[in-house]
């Protein structure tokens, strides 16, 4: 499962995603120790992958190209596909051929990314975002433990 924030350059897409991965740190995914990489310098943009419940979850906050290490989202969504991750999250560019990189990954959805007017509203958008990718991940992550079979011990 994929979800993808999607949006043009520049309305706070990498923030959302920073958002999101703070809230999923604080409702107990925990980081697999050796995955976190900030993807360059001088950016907010990273990938990691986080743990709970057996349920493993990448996210990469880069949306488009990255020239320094001539990586691209389909390279960073085929890592963490590799990595056996349940639920991937990322940010999309609003382009047909960045959506068509994130289906090529299977089930998906798209988050619109929110944008405000006003500079100053921008972080309000950028937590309705990150609230609405939260609902999606809770409702996959429900469903996924739900959907364990169970097995009883008889003596």
């Amino acid at each position: 499962m994929v979800i993808a924030l999607r949006g043009a350059a520049g309305t706070g897409k990498s923030h959302t995603l920073n958002i999101v991965y703070s809230l999923l740190l604080h409702h107990g995914f925990v980081q697999i120790p050796g995955h976190f990489e900030p993807l360059y310098e001088e950016s907010k943009d990273f990938i990691d992958i986080l743990v709970r419940d057996d349920i493993r979850l990448g996210i990469v906050s880069l949306g488009d190209h990255l020239p320094p290490k001539h990586r691209n989202l389909s390279d960073l969504l085929t890592k963490l596909k590799n990595e056996q991750c349940d639920i991937i999250v990322c940010a999309s560019r609003a382009d047909s051929k960045f959506d068509e990189i994130v289906a090529s990954f299977g089930q998906h959805i798209f988050v619109k990314k929110t944008t405000s007017e006003k500079e100053s509203e921008q972080r309000i958008a950028n937590g309705i975002d990150a609230d609405a990718i939260i609902g999606y991940i809770n409702i996959f992550t429900s469903h996924k433990v739900k959907a364990r079979p169970y097995h009883a011990n008889h003596s």
